[in-house]
């Protein structure tokens, strides 16, 4: 039977730095440089485009979310109705109140909703 003679950590490591001192230095090619900066700035133009797909997304997801929520605040107000039910010596007043109580309640409503989306997109 062989025994197996085991080296010192101290030996392996000297071993070890023995063969890394043989092997051959290498060098990288004289365009290796030029062809990873080249590649950062290729990087960092894909990164600057998806930025803006990103932030074009979100709008449109922002105008959706207004716009229904616009129609759904129209439809429950009633307003459609209100116009086309107006009495015609009285419109103009009709019209006043109207727009005057929509553009109130439609402030409040909007400040609302702009507060809750900007809460969520800050999260």
């Amino acid at each position: 039977m062989f025994r197996k003679i085991q080296k010192s950590n101290q030996q392996q490591f000297d071993e070890l730095e023995q063969q890394l001192n043989s092997l051959p230095i290498l060098e990288t090619s004289s365009c290796f440089i030029d062809d990873v900066m080249i590649y950062t700035k290729e990087m960092d133009a894909k990164k600057n485009v998806n930025i803006h797909k990103q932030f074009k997304q979100t709008n449109e997801v922002i105008h959706i979310i207004i716009a229904s929520a616009a129609t759904y605040f129209f439809i429950s107000e009633g307003i459609f109705s209100a116009f086309i039910e107006m009495n015609p010596e009285q419109f103009s007043t009709e019209v006043n109140e109207t727009v005057n109580g929509v553009i109130t309640y439609g402030s409040e409503f909007f400040n609302m909703i702009t507060t809750k989306i900007s809460q969520l997109v800050n999260h």
